[in-house]
């Protein structure tokens, strides 16, 4: 009995010392899991601080100004090299014409601003076919008497590019410089548009009596039109009488200021008229200008300028440039007509004649201002030559454009 209790007490014993023993190695198990994720936290924890002890670094203010110029002027040039080679085509043939001539008209009037109002590049090479056939072609009729005096003015208005023959000679402008008197009177209607509902009474003048070259339409005596009525009939129907009524409203001092500021020079015939009328003459260079500011609208605003063109679209006139063009073609067009006549044994003669025109051609892709002028004995032969030297452009630049 003895025995029994004693080996039960062992046995106690022994469970007791068990337990404990395998708590204390689930007790050491914990702690080693403690321990070890501390270490990792604190290894962890250290990197972190690593990490921000480098983003918090001190770095010269050299070094990050070069980090700000360096991609700055990378980025800068990218975009320099896109841009050159964009305009790579123009700015290439502007400099390989060495011959160019380039001529910017700018707005000279003591003001901060000075827009632009065109541009001329004269160059030998640009069109040189077209200009070797318009040559060839004068060089034949001028043998053939067909005309004492030729003038040719040819402009690519995409890219201002233009070649012009004979260009220092000078002629009596006739019903071109209704063109002129037009701007004049629309340049102040921007300021006064009731200008052009303003009432004029057309009262016959003898004086004013000239060779009408469109007779289907005329102004009637005693009767009493607007400054627009009035430009329609002076442009569309090229009505002298239309041009003296509005040449005696309007001060002239204006019109002498629209061609100082375009640029043209004041030249006056006195071999055929008293050197007191002051009768001008000009280039076909000259001339050109008004339609080159008509067509960039650079002068007049953009509403007036169309108004100006649309009413040069609609001119009657189809013996010049137009003839031989189609009728499709939109022509923004005028023409000038003059011979100066005298007495000879009681018989009106002819001293000299003069026809020219001018006109924007709608080409499609490639519009141009072509601008003709002549003096000959006769205005029939020089309307011909006209005529033919616009049909000869207009082959070449279309079948270009094609």
């Amino acid at each position: 009995m003895a025995k029994v209790v004693l080996q039960h007490r062992i046995n106690l014993i022994e469970s007791i010392y068990k337990g404990i023993f395998k708590k204390r190695i689930r007790m050491s198990s914990k702690l080693k899991k403690k321990q070890l994720s501390k270490e990792i936290l604190t290894e962890a924890g250290s990197q972190t601080v690593k990490k921000k002890h480098f983003l918090l670094w001190s770095v010269p203010l050299y070094i990050l100004l070069l980090l700000l110029v360096v991609p700055a002027c990378s980025l800068g040039y990218y975009f320099h090299v896109c841009v050159e080679k964009t305009h790579e085509g123009n700015r290439t043939e502007a400099s390989d014409n060495q011959d160019a001539n380039v001529k910017l008209m700018r707005v000279n009037d003591q003001s901060l601003v000075h827009p632009l109002l065109y541009v001329d590049i004269e160059s030998e090479q640009f069109l040189s076919g077209v200009r070797e056939k318009v040559t060839q072609y004068l060089d034949q009729k001028r043998s053939g008497n067909a005309f004492t005096s030729a003038s040719v003015y040819v402009k690519d208005l995409n890219d201002g590019m233009y070649f012009s023959i004979n260009s220092d000679s000078l002629y009596d402008p006739a019903s071109l410089m209704k063109v002129p008197l037009m701007i004049t009177y629309l340049k102040q209607a921007e300021e006064n548009p009731a200008l052009l509902k303003k009432k004029h009474t057309f009262k016959k003048n003898p004086l004013y009596t000239t060779v009408r070259t469109i007779n289907d339409i005329a102004l009637t005596d005693g009767k009493t039109y607007t400054v627009e009525e009035l430009l329609y009939y002076m442009i569309v129907y090229s009505d002298n009488d239309a041009f003296w009524l509005l040449n005696e409203n309007i001060d002239q001092n204006l019109l002498l200021d629209l061609d100082k500021k375009l640029g043209i020079p004041s030249n006056f015939d006195v071999l055929h008229y008293p050197a007191s009328e002051k009768h001008t003459v000009l280039t076909v260079n000259s001339i050109a200008h008004y339609f080159n500011v008509l067509y960039n609208a650079t002068y007049l605003n953009k509403n007036l300028s169309a108004y100006a063109l649309d009413l040069l679209t609609k001119s009657t006139f189809k013996d010049g440039i137009t003839k031989d063009m189609g009728p499709n073609l939109l022509i923004a067009h005028k023409f000038g007509e003059r011979t100066i006549s005298y007495m000879r044994e009681g018989k009106l003669e002819n001293l000299q004649s003069e026809f020219h025109e001018f006109g924007i051609i709608y080409l499609q892709n490639r519009p141009y201002l072509l601008g003709v002028m002549t003096r000959g004995n006769e205005s029939k032969p020089l309307q011909e030559v006209v005529r033919n030297v616009a049909k000869i452009v207009y082959d070449d630049l279309k079948s270009a454009a094609q």
